[in-house]
């Protein structure tokens, strides 16, 4: 090629680079800063190979969780945490919970009561009669008959009040369960375990119960942004 083509070319390279940085100066830095961010993104690819001193690791996606394996086991779980004991009791005190234990209750008090008015009016009988004399000693017997009686009542109707508690202690559970599962699908959760926050105030003041507070306390430090215990407050309308 000619000396002078070749200075043509050259010289027309020139020009054809200071006009492309011509264009990319009148860009704004905003704008040339975003089209830099869109094209930062990396993927879609089907696996990530990562390698390391003991072999490869290959990351993929499987129903959306990053998995290293078939197994489910080797799956990444997103996971929250909840204060059952801040929601369990307030689900307990309840008004038709309240009604129905206090409707028993008030079963139990009325019968009781007519056992001691029994017990009443047989002492004050026995008061007039010879302690010796066989009318008394039938009267101590009704009277045993009668003790026996409030005792028994005192068991079965103990049995009887844990065993409601029980059930409405079940039923405020599964109330729980199933909130807990609106706000997870909600918020794409996998795992949510219930905890005690490691800096609320103790609630025993011996050495037992304590223990049993201390091993409720399962995350000794967690972000607050995974407990989801107003999320599920919410949807059981319970005010905080």
């Amino acid at each position: 090629m000619a000396l002078r083509e070749r200075t043509v070319l050259h010289a027309l390279v020139i020009v054809v680079v200071a006009f492309n940085v011509l264009l990319l100066l009148r860009e704004s830095p905003t704008t040339a800063m975003a089209g830099l961010q869109e094209k930062a993104t990396l993927g879609p690819a089907a696996s990530i190979t990562l390698e390391g001193d003991d072999g490869e690791l290959v990351l993929t996606t499987t129903d959306k969780h990053l998995a290293w394996g078939d197994a489910p086991t080797h799956r990444a779980w997103s996971f929250a945490f909840c204060h059952l004991g801040k929601i369990l009791p307030r689900l307990m005190q309840s008004e038709h919970v309240q009604d129905e234990l206090e409707a028993l209750n008030a079963e139990l008090t009325e019968l009781r009561d007519e056992l001691d008015e029994e017990l009443q009016s047989l002492s004050a009988e026995l008061e007039q009669l010879d302690p010796e004399g066989p009318e008394a000693a039938q009267i101590r017997e009704q009277g045993n008959a009668v003790i026996q009686q409030l005792r028994r009542l005192q068991q079965v109707g103990g049995g009887q009040l844990n065993q409601l508690s029980a059930t409405h202690m079940q039923a405020s559970y599964r109330e729980v369960i199933e909130a807990v599962n609106v706000v997870a699908d909600r918020l794409k959760i996998d795992i949510v375990y219930r905890y005690i926050p490691a800096e609320d105030d103790f609630l025993s003041s011996d050495m037992e119960s304590t223990m049993t507070e201390i091993q409720l306390r399962g995350a000794l430090r967690s972000p607050e942004a995974i407990d989801i215990t107003a999320e599920v407050m919410e949807e059981l309308a319970i005010e905080e």
